[in-house]
C-alpha cells in the first residue's frame, strides 16, 4: 500500500488498484502478466511497481504508470526473463531502483557479471548473517525513470529486500549463496 494525500495504491494478486481514502472508491485498476508482491512506489505523478512471483512462470516486470485521475497509461514495462521481481522499487535523481530473483545474474546484454567488473562501484559493509541454503541468485537494476532503459545492474548475491537510496547511495541486502551469509552493500547511484 501506498498513498499520496488524494489517492491510495494497492497492488494485490496481479491488479494495482487507484483506490480515494475517505471512500474506497475504485479510480482505475491495471493489471500485469504475473503477481505483485511489492508495494507500488510513487514519484513525480507516477506509480512505480515490480511483478513476478514465484509461482509465476517465467518473466518479472518492473511497470511504469502515469495516474491520468480516472484512469491509468502504462509508460513502459521492463521485462527480466526468468526472474522475479520481489522488491519495492526506490526512486532518486530519475532512476528507479530495483532487485531481482532468478536462477542467475545476468545483465542486458545476456553476460554474466562477476564482482571484478564492477568493483569501483560497490563498498560491503559487514552485516552477516547464518541463513539458510538456496540456489536463487538476483541483480540491482537502476532504471531510467522516463523510459526503463538499464543504466547498470549489479548481481552479487540473493536480492531478498528493497533498496533504499541516501545521498545518492543505493543500499540493499544481499545473501552470498556460497558462504551462506548477507550483507548490506552499498552502490554508487550513478
Amino acid at each position: 500500500v501506498s498513498q499520496d494525500q488524494n489517492t491510495i495504491y494497492i497492488g494485490s494478486d496481479r491488479l494495482v488498484f487507484s483506490l480515494e481514502p475517505e471512500t474506497g472508491a475504485v479510480n482505475w485498476t491495471f493489471e500485469s502478466p504475473n503477481h505483485f508482491i511489492s508495494s507500488p512506489t510513487l514519484s513525480g505523478g507516477r506509480v512505480y511497481i515490480g511483478a513476478g512471483a514465484p509461482e509465476d512462470d517465467g518473466d518479472g516486470y518492473v511497470h511504469a504508470l502515469d495516474d491520468q485521475g480516472d484512469q491509468v497509461e502504462e509508460l513502459w514495462r521492463r521485462e527480466f526473463p526468468d526472474a522475479n521481481v520481489r522488491s519495492t522499487a526506490a526512486v532518486s535523481g530519475g532512476t528507479v531502483f530495483v532487485g531481482t530473483l532468478s536462477g542467475s545474474s545476468i545483465n542486458p546484454a545476456q553476460e554474466t557479471l562477476t564482482s571484478d567488473s564492477i568493483d569501483t562501484r560497490v563498498d560491503t559493509y559487514g552485516v552477516t548473517a547464518e541463513t539458510a541454503a538456496s540456489d536463487l541468485t538476483g541483480s540491482v537494476w537502476a532504471l531510467d525513470a522516463d523510459t526503463g532503459e538499464v543504466n547498470w545492474t549489479y548481481g552479487n548475491g540473493g536480492v531478498f529486500s528493497s533498496p533504499a537510496v541516501a545521498e545518492n547511495t543505493v543500499f540493499i541486502g544481499v545473501r552470498n549463496v556460497e558462504s551462506e551469509t548477507s550483507r548490506v552493500v552499498a552502490l554508487d547511484q550513478d
